[in-house]
């Protein structure tokens, strides 16, 4: 009883204040709404599909659940049945959370080192202002007009001055229009 207060009071944080937030950050701006729909479409049907058919699986072929004593009309003792099936749906339940423990675990190793890779590539985290504020700027180099300081219309977050990719976006717009 105590687990499954603990695990119903807690098990919904990790949809709101783990993936959305972490695939915020690592997704690109244009992409981010599909990426959280798959997300979540995955996650709901697999536990739909799965759950449910292994909820059965193991308390028919692994813990003794008697269909043929369930589908009885005499109201006979049915404890053996009743234990099975409680099983069956713990098991369901605690494998895949002691898993999803263990990769959410992870995340603190893994995590920074994932934004630290974005912030020396650049692949998300500049995103297609970014990307848009660099074409105006070699356009205007183009035309012959000066351009921003290499530092501030670099794509990586890591040489604007707040050092993040807020602060490149807003390094390279404000380059982009200071060349105009």
């Amino acid at each position: 009883l105590v687990l499954m207060i603990v695990l119903g009071l807690t098990a919904t944080w990790c949809g709101v204040g783990v993936n959305l937030p972490i695939l915020s950050q690592i997704v690109q701006e244009d992409r981010r709404a599909t990426i959280m729909a798959w997300e979540g479409t995955l996650e709901s049907s697999c536990s739909a599909i799965f759950g449910n058919a292994a909820v059965g699986f193991l308390a028919q072929n692994v813990f003794g659940y008697d269909l043929d004593a369930a589908r009885s009309d005499i109201q006979e003792d049915q404890s053996e049945n009743t234990k099975a099936l409680g099983t069956a749906l713990m098991m369901v339940s605690f494998f895949p959370w002691l898993l999803c423990f263990v990769c959410y675990t992870l995340l603190h190793w893994s995590y920074p080192r994932d934004l630290k890779w974005l912030r020396e590539s650049g692949a998300a985290a500049s995103g297609p202002r970014v990307l848009e504020d660099l074409r105006v700027d070699e356009a205007s180099r183009e035309k012959g007009g000066q351009a921003g300081p290499p530092e501030a219309t670099s794509d990586d977050p890591a040489t604007s001055e707040k050092g993040d990719a807020a602060g490149a976006i807003e390094d390279a717009a404000a380059a982009a229009r200071a060349s105009d």
